[in-house]
Parts: structure tokens; sequence; C-alpha cells
């Protein structure tokens, strides 16, 4: 049996070796057929059966089917397929179905760079000899496996088009696409390919005739438009960039204002060739890497030439000095607005985006980071990457931009930049200073070797004890500045007194911006903790040393950050000091205290500034939550999941919702003593990312114990939310009902829990109890200030109003969704006004429902709720069927008909009978010409497509 090899990218056959085994036709075909698509595992004898004899059954089926498999085993040997009970089982070793040696060549092609990517799409291609199954594509148990492997067929011949292009080899990978259009020429993504193809070898007239060939055709046959993706390349061939457009939907970081992450209030000097060299690199190329040693002024560079950069793009930026490693994705994701953090999810975002993006301080990362930006530079031809590390990241389509020091003037009497900076910075830390004599100040620079930060630094202590004191401590430093900064950091450090100095290595715990607060928190003294001015004035010395960066915070406060060589060294210092474990422990007391404040704030009143907090300090929530999980402090842990999870409806970082599962599986496999409510914390993570098994089996490792009250709370939403995604709606009441009717749990979380409560009888139909049920939430809610469970409340409440009074449901929605708005509590918002779509559009008030499309399609898209979203393109479509935009509507609504994880329709869907409606309208050719080319769109490219469409109508 080892040495068989089953071959289905073609007719079905079986190789001894190298020999073909001769199959008799009929049944025995059909049957190996049917247990090659599910190699391993036990296939009902009742599907065998139903495959073999479709039409009229032998007088004994079981008995024939028996017949047919022993002829079957003596082909291919008695231990090649087992009898099991209800059916049979294909034994074969993985990786001896070409099939499995096709999908392993496509993964290891998609982390691979070129050329070695194009090698392996090249020998997944040669696998292929006709259609997947040959005549046995037709079976009905073979039919939906057939087709999905035909898909990743030419599928795969796109990835390999591509992967020429990007060997140069242009004219080869239009040959591809032109053969894959033969066969199937509405395959739109593939145009593009071809477009892009025939341009880059030089033949633009042809990529443009090959766009109005395809616009009219897909116009006179079907009645669409090219999407947008294929109209900005047209326009980028014609040497027509887009129009600048405003931030899609409501996410901050779409921006076209150039982001602010560093202090550039002083002079910029000595780098005009250096901007524009930087312009020039990422104007012709999708990743640029600047590099330079540690203080070299790169970020600088980047921040001062950024709008210049962006050429009508948005811009993001990724500081990641305080990543480490298997942190990239996930704070890039945060970045971008997502709530998932995988690498495929940023990638499809980006695949049909226009933006920079930005990776700060990439050095102690840079693994991660290149495999990253190698994958976004492959499949997102409208991004342009950014990246800053003192060594290049070595990915195959990497431009680099070195940056050097600043070197003494060519010419006598020109201007010397690092004489400049050091005047200027002297003036900043002390107005008016006396520069003392030129030469001395060029000698100094000179022994900087002309390293920005360090004459920053040494500026700053000039400007204290003068320039020949400083030029005299100097000299005692062994070695050069270059090439790192160890020596004058070092140098800098010592000046400090010992309470500075202890504060600048504790302040290194912050995984992001920190305030006085924070700072007095993990000082080296109690006295420090208990006397903020100290703590103010220790802080204002190190912004004057230039070791610690003063940024302004949210509502005018100050925050205060580190440069990433600063950083580092002082890090080191800690480690040395013996305090290290000491301090990260004050940090994770520091975060937990924060996140009960916010739990109370939560749910009394000030839900706003306790979602603004989290949100602000999500990166050291994860900091604190991994050393205490690495450290085994399962009790800190549980301190701080406990409140985090009390947030109810913060789904801002999928990140932490990882975490609070980790640390809740951890404490229910034998923790001591007062930590089952963090995995009752952990039931309503994965409860609210639907894993309702998971969170079903949590819940009920605690419920039955003596819970504290927000215990209670925690374990009984979790298992009303899980239930309710399952529909089983009777558990969700009841599970609803032990949180709502418990006196010992807070006010708030009683109304939140009534929210869903309400829900679950709405769906129910007991319209009368789920009155009483809102009723009580909504005035649960208004009791206790509890702003995000009252929008909850409201939404419930929106949700009971559809089935009498849809006007009035209207207004309740979009009072859930704004007031969800002002408190940052997502899902609310996106629920209420996925609800309103509904009510909107299904009475007539389409210029509404419009408007809220848009921003509702780009919203879900980062939240990555592709349930909701298929329901939101399901709703656009019934928009566009009662404006008589019937192929458009037809196209989305096939599109999702075709799209894995798609909710079902219900009967209320069912009976609109939008399908029905479409195929009257459009008949039965046109309407399987657009699913064709609905087949052809990755989910993706249908968003946008619907996003597009959206627009267009509000502009009509």
């Amino acid at each position: 049996m080892s040495e068989l090899r089953f071959l289905v990218l073609g007719p079905v056959e079986v190789l001894l070796g190298d020999e073909p085994l001769r199959l008799p036709s009929g049944h025995q075909q059909a049957v190996l057929a049917c247990l090659l698509v599910h190699p391993g595992q036990v296939v009902s004898g009742d599907l065998l059966i139903e495959a073999v004899w479709p039409g009229a059954l032998p007088a004994n089926p079981r008995g024939a089917l028996h017949t047919v498999i022993s002829r079957l085993r003596s082909t291919l040997g008695e231990a090649a397929i087992d009898s099991a009970p209800g059916g049979y089982r294909l034994c074969v070793a993985s990786g001896r179905i070409d099939a499995q040696r096709f999908e392993q060549l496509r993964r290891e092609a998609h982390r691979a760079g070129p050329p070695r990517s194009l090698e392996l799409f090249e020998q997944a291609r040669a696998l292929w000899r006709g259609p997947a199954y040959g005549e046995h594509a037709e079976l009905g148990a073979v039919t939906a496996e057939a087709a999905r492997l035909d898909r990743l067929g030419s599928d795969t011949l796109e990835e390999h088009a591509a992967a020429l292009g990007e060997c140069g080899r242009h004219g080869e990978a239009a040959s591809v696409l032109a053969q894959l259009l033969a066969a199937d020429p509405f395959r739109e993504h593939a145009v593009e390919l071809l477009m892009g193809a025939l341009h880059d070898a030089g033949r633009p007239a042809e990529a443009l005739e090959r766009f109005r060939s395809y616009r009219d055709q897909l116009a006179a046959e079907l009645g669409l438009d090219p999407g947008p993706a294929l109209l900005a390349l047209q326009g980028r061939i014609l040497g027509r960039d887009p129009p600048p457009q405003p931030a899609r939907g409501t996410d901050p970081g779409w921006s076209r204002v150039p982001p602010v992450w560093v202090d550039t209030s002083g002079a910029f000097l000595g780098r005009a060739r250096e901007q524009q060299e930087l312009v020039h690199l990422v104007g012709g190329n999708r990743l640029v890497t600047v590099t330079g040693v540690g203080g070299v002024g790169k970020t600088r560079l980047v921040a001062e030439t950024l709008p210049a950069l962006m050429q009508n793009r948005a811009a993001v930026v990724v500081e990641l000095s305080v990543a480490v490693p298997g942190q990239v994705t996930g704070r890039v994701a945060r970045a971008l607005g997502l709530r998932r953090s995988r690498a495929e999810d940023i990638v499809e975002l980006l695949s049909l985006s226009r933006l920079l993006l930005v990776l700060d301080n990439c050095e102690h990362v840079r693994e991660e980071v290149a495999a990253l930006a190698a994958e976004v530079a492959r499949h997102c031809a409208g991004v342009r990457i950014v990246a800053t590390s003192r060594h290049r990241l070595e990915v195959a389509a990497e431009q680099v931009l070195t940056v050097e020091p600043f070197a003494a003037p060519s010419t006598p009497g020109d201007e010397d930049p690092a004489v400049q900076l050091f005047a200027e910075r002297l003036a900043r830390v002390r107005h008016a200073a006396d520069l003392g004599r030129p030469v001395s100040v060029q000698r100094l620079c000179r022994r900087l070797d002309g390293l920005p930060l360090a004459i920053e630094l040494a500026a700053s202590r000039a400007a204290t004890i003068g320039v020949d004191a400083v030029a005299e401590l100097l000299a005692r430093e062994p070695g050069s500045a270059l090439p790192e900064l160890t020596p004058i950091v070092d140098w800098s450090v010592r000046l400090l007194t010992a309470r500075q100095r202890d504060l600048l290595c504790r302040l290194t715990v912050f995984a992001g911006p920190f305030d006085q607060e924070a700072a007095c928190a993990v000082a080296p003294h109690a006295a420090a903790r208990s006397d903020p001015a100290r703590t103010a004035t220790d802080l204002a010395e190190l912004v004057a040393a230039h070791l610690v960066v003063r940024r302004p915070g949210e509502e005018g406060e100050a925050e205060f950050g580190m440069l990433a060589m600063v950083r580092d060294r002082a890090i080191q210092l800690l480690e040395d000091s013996g305090e290290a474990e000491r301090t990260r422990e004050a940090h994770a007391r520091w975060v937990a205290a924060v996140m009960r404040r916010g739990a109370r704030d939560w749910i009394g009143g000030a839900t706003a500034a306790a979602s603004r907090r989290l949100t602000g300090r999500a990166p050291d929530v994860a900091v604190a939550l991994r050393w205490a999980l690495h450290a085994g402090h399962l009790d800190q842990a549980a301190e701080i999941v406990v409140p985090l999870k009390l947030h109810m409806h913060w789904l801002g970082d999928v990140g932490l919702g990882d975490l609070v599962v980790e640390t809740a599986q951890r404490c229910a496999s034998g923790s001591p003593g007062g930590t089952s409510s963090a995995v009752a914390a952990g039931a309503l993570a994965c409860a609210e990312r639907g894993s309702t098994a998971a969170a079903q089996r949590l819940a009920h490792r605690v419920l039955a114990q003596e819970l504290p009250p927000q215990g209670q709370a925690l374990a009984g939403i979790a298992m009303a939310v899980a239930t309710l995604y399952e529909g089983d709606l009777t558990g969700a009441a009841h599970w609803s009902r032990t949180v709502a009717d418990q006196p010992r749990v807070a006010v708030g979380h009683r109304a939140d829990a009534g929210g869903t409560l309400t829900l679950a009888l709405v769906y129910a139909g007991e319209v009368d109890a789920a009155r009483r049920a809102v009723r009580l939430a909504l005035l649960g809610a208004q009791a206790a200030g509890a702003e995000a469970a009252h929008a909850f409340a409201l939404y419930a409440a929106g949700e009971l109003a559809v089935v009498e009074e849809p006007e009035r449901a209207a207004a309740l929605l979009r009072d859930a969704a704004a007031r969800a708005d002002e408190i940052d509590a997502r899902h609310i918002s996106q629920v209420a006004r996925l609800a309103l779509l509904a009510v909107l559009g299904r009475t007539g008030a389409g210029d509404e429902a419009l408007e809220i499309a848009g921003p509702l399609l780009h919203d879900i898209r980062l939240a990555g709720a592709w349930p909701q979203a298929w329901t939101t393109v399901r709703l656009v479509a019934e928009l566009l069927l009662a404006r008589h935009r019937f192929p458009d509507a037809a196209l989305l609504h096939s599109a999702v008909d075709l799209a894995t994880g798609a909710p079902p329709l219900i009967a209320a869907d069912v009976e609109r009978g939008v399908g029905e409606q479409l195929r009257d309208a459009l008949g039965e050719d046109v309407l399987h010409g657009i699913i064709r080319v609905s087949a052809g769109l990755s989910r993706t490219q249908v968003l946008d497509r619907a996003a597009a469409l959206v627009a267009e109508e509000r502009r009509a």
C-alpha cells in the first residue's frame, strides 16, 4: 500500500511505483473517487451507494456495494480499504494523493520569495492533467471537491503568472494569463494581472486594449462594469493617479493627514539629498528600508519626508521599538484598526488598499518584519512600505537607503549640519546659550562622528557645563561613538543622580507611552511613588538630557517615551541592577489598578473614558499578562483579566483576547484559589469570538463554585452569548436571567444581561416577555450610568420594535449606534447599524440605508466579522435590486451565496425571493454568467465592489 499513489488532478488514476494500475471502469472507479475525496476518513455506505447507483438501485444495494469493494481491493490490495462501522475508509499515507502534494506546494510557494516561489508554482502546475476527477466530477459526492480543486488550479495559474512577473519575466506572465482568460474570460483578477504584465513588458497599448475589450464584453453580455481595482489600474497606466479620498469608514488610522509619532519640533538639517532619494525610491518600489547605525536619524528622516511620500495615500505608522518576537503582526494589525492579528488578515485588508505603511525600528524583530513585508509587497500592489532598521530586511523586493552620519564640509566655510544641530539643540535647552568657540564645537562633533543622537545628548550637557567640559568628559571615554551609541548613552546616564538613573531604567517596562502617574507606579522608592512632584522633577531632567522624549497625549496631558537606543541600554542596566522582576511586578500591579478603575468607570457613568484608557493601555496590558503567565503568577494575571473582561463590548484587540483565554485555561487546570473569575473571563472571551463550545467548557468549570459577583456576571453572560450564537434561545434566556436577576451583581452588568435576554426572547417570538425585559434593562442601565449597557439595551429594543413598529425601530437603532460610537463600543455600533440597514432598506428609506452601508462595510471588514459582512453585502444587493440595478445586485447576491461561512437565509429572506426576482429580471443565461464572475472574486474584492457600488449610488 505504501507504494500506491493516487492521481485526481485529471482522470482518476492509480500508480504502483511509476507504473499505472489498470482500474476497471464504472462502479469501482466511482467508489474509489468517493473514497479519495475523504482520504483516511470513513465514508458512509449510503453515500457510496447513492454515488454508484444514482438512479435505480440494485435489489440488494449493500451486497452489491460489498462486491464492488471486494473487487477494488483485489486491484489495490486487501489493506487498501478498511471496513468500519457504517462505511469504508481508504488507507492512504499523507502526501500519496497528487491533490495533497499540489496544495502543499502552494503553501510553500506562498511562504517563499522569488525565484523559489516560481519554481514551486511550476511544480504545482505540472501535476495537472485535466479537470479534477475527470468524468467522476459529476458524482454528487465528488462535485464540490472537484470544483474546489479546479478553482485552486485556476488560482495557481494566476499566482504562477504573478511570480513570473516578480522575476521580471513579464512576457511569459502575459502568455499564462491569456491562456487562463481564453477558458474563463470573466476572471477579473486575471485581467488585472494581464494588464499589469503587458504594461511592465513595455506594451501599455495592449494593456489598455485588453481593458477595453473586457469592459465591453462585460457590459454587452452581463450588464456589469469593471471593479474598482481594475479601473484604478487603467488610470495608472494612463498616468492618472486616483484623486485624494476621505478616510474609509470611521477608522482614524486611515487618515490622509501625515501621522505624528516622533518629535519634529526641532530644526531638521542636512538631509535634503536623502529626502529626495527616499521619495524617488518609494515612488518606484513597494518596499524601501532606511538603514544606518543607531542614532543616525532614520526615523526623523522618514517623519520629515512623510507628506511627500504619501502621494494620495493614507499613511499608517507602526512603532516596533518595544515589540518582542511574536508581536509584530499584532502591532501592525492594531495600527491598521484590525481586530484580527494574523498575517493573512493583514494582507487581505491591504490587498486592494492604497496605503503607505511605515514600520519603525525593526532591527530586533527583523525576521518577523521581513516575512510580513514580503507578503504585503507581493500581494498588495497599492501599498508602499517604508521600514527603518539598523540592518536591511533581506527581502527580494527591498530597496535600501543608507543614512550616514553628518560628514565634515568638503569645502572650508560651508555650513556644517552637525554644528548647526548642536547649536539648535543647545539653544532649546538653554535659551541664548553661548556656543563657545566654533572650532571647539566642530572638534566635538567630529569626536562624536557626526552622529545626530550623540550630538543632541552632548548639547544637552553643554547647556549645563559648557562645550569644553563636555569635550573633556568625552575624551575620557574609550573608543568611538560608532558603530553603537552605548558609550555616549552610558556617559549621559552617569551624569544623572542615582534616583533619576533608577527611574530611567524602570521606565523601560512600559510597552507604550506613559504618563507621570504611570511613572510614579514604578518609581524606585516608596517616597517617590507617593510624591508626584519628585517624579515630575526627575522626568523633566530625563527629558532635558534627551534620554526621555515628551509627547503630547490625549486631552492635552503629557506623555513620555524613549528613543530605541536609550531604551535598549536602559533595559540592560535594569537587568544588571537585579531590580527587573520587582519592577515588572510593580508594572503588573499598576496595570491591574488601571483595569479595576476602568471596570468601575465602564458601568459607572464614565464609559468613554474607560474605553479610551483601555485602548491606550492595551500594549501594557499584554506585556503585564505575558510576564505574569511566564512567571507563573496566575493570581496577578487573574487580577488583570477579570476587570479587563468587565469592560463589556470592548472588542478592540484580538491579542488581549488570546491572553485572556490562555490565563483562563491555565487557571482552570489547577490553579490556586481566587482565580475562578479569571476562568469565567476566558469563557466570555471565547463566546465573543464565536468559540461557543470552548466558552461553555470554561464556564461550566466554575459555575458550580461559589463565584464572587464579578465572576457570576462573566460566567452567566458568557453562557448566554454562547447559547444565543448556537441558536439555543431557551438556554440564552435562562443564562441571561441568572445574571439579570442576581442582586449581588452590579446593576450595570445586570442591565447588560437584560439586553441579551431581550434578544433571546424576541428571536423566540415571546414579545410580551421581551418588552418587560428590555424595560428593566433600560431602567437599570440609566440608573447605574452604564452607557454601554444602555446602548446595548437600546439596540435590543430596536430589534423588538422591528416586529411591530419599524419606524420606531429605526429611531432606536440610530440612537443605539450613536451612543455606542461615543464610547467606542464597536460591537454594539456594528450590530445596531446592521439592524438599521435592514430596517431602512425594507421600509423604502434607501438613501439613508446607503449612507450607513459604506462605513459599515469598512468597519465590519476591519473587525474580521465575516458573517456580518456577508449579511451587509446581501442587504446592499437588495438596495440595488430596489433601484433596478439587476446585474450589480446579482453579482453581490451570488457572491454571498458562494461564500464560505455566509449565514443561511432565514424564513423572511426566503419569502422575499431575491434570487427569483433576479432570475426573472436577467434571464438564466445572464445570471449564470454573472455567477461565473462572482466566483472569481476574492471576498475582499466582493466587499470592495459593494463599497464602490454604494458610493456610486450615493453620488447618483
